[in-house]
């Protein structure tokens, strides 16, 4: 598509942060990111007082340990910062309106599928914070606050950690042999948050939202235990309701545009390698894909 060529790639991380605690003073946020499994730890400061998102983030690149992370959440204590929010299971990207900078985060979730030894989660609950300490909110900017919370984050909004679920089965095999990979810009739905945060941060402060359907069946066949899965990508790209949005666009998008993918796999082995083999080489896993959209003319 033409369209979609001019859009910057979203990165997608090589290590991960899962859960993040989130201090506060009245002159910087510090963001404590961790990835506990991993033993990996990693901390973002934010000035308050600035709209400028290069300006007011600092990330230092630098990985933690346990210890060390522990001893410097207890400086920061000590300093008179205090926890904001904490548990939180994801960032979503950063946000300005007419003044200020936000963050939107997810503050709950719950696992709907387990594919290949990586969880899929479903969006449960999500909270908006302000960059600034006290933030000027006039009449406009209290509406596109308002305006953006319409978007109900909470209905059929999913992500995955490790598992990149904006690409299907088939293309995450042939991607996994590229020396760096990229989420599948069309259905991250957070698409603009997150580039607004690269602008100053690495891609694993964020994840990639898909909005669409994500269930997970097990059958029993023949005595073995069979998983389905299925999973429904609607594109960003174009979208609204069908008196609104139908037909093609100048650049070649269909309105409502759907990917649904129906991965079948028995449990064997949970994940998608072998043991001593290469990466994606389980033979128990089948995908079908299906896409349907608007049919292809302009209306008037």
């Amino acid at each position: 598509m033409a369209g979609d060529a001019d859009l910057p790639l979203l990165r997608r991380p090589t290590v991960v942060l899962t859960s993040f605690d989130i201090y506060e003073s009245k002159t910087l946020l510090c963001i404590v990111g961790s990835n506990e499994s991993e033993g990996y730890y990693r901390v973002l400061r934010i000035t308050r007082g600035t709209d400028d998102v290069r300006k007011m983030v600092d990330d230092d690149m630098v990985s933690h340990s346990r210890d060390s992370i522990h001893q410097l959440v207890a400086r920061l204590q000590a300093s008179g910062m205090r926890l904001l929010v904490s548990k939180v299971c994801g960032i979503l990207g950063f946000v300005r309106f007419t003044k200020g900078c936000y963050i939107s985060l997810v503050a709950k979730r719950k696992p709907v599928a387990l594919l290949g030894g990586h969880y899929i989660y479903h969006v449960e609950d999500t909270r908006l914070i302000s960059v600034a300490y006290r933030p000027e909110r006039s009449e406009v900017e209290e509406k596109c606050i308002a305006t953006f919370k319409n978007v109900d984050l909470t209905k059929n909004f999913y992500y995955s950690h490790t598992y990149d679920i904006t690409h299907t089965l088939q293309k995450n095999v042939l991607l996994n042999r590229e020396p760096e990979r990229y989420y599948h810009s069309m259905f991250v739905w957070n698409y603009q948050l997150i580039c607004n945060a690269t602008q100053a941060i690495s891609c694993e402060w964020t994840l990639a939202l898909i909005h669409g359907y994500v269930d997970q069946s097990k059958l029993s066949m023949f005595g073995r235990d069979v998983y389905v899965t299925l999973i429904a990508r609607r594109s960003r790209i174009f979208a609204g309701v069908r008196y609104l949005k139908r037909g093609v666009n100048d650049a070649g998008y269909v309105a409502n545009d759907v990917e649904t993918e129906q991965i079948v796999n028995t449990m064997e082995l949970t994940s998608f390698d072998m043991p001593y083999g290469r990466p994606f080489s389980n033979p128990y896993y089948t995908a079908y894909v299906q896409h349907r959209g608007s049919i292809p003319l302009f209306w008037s």
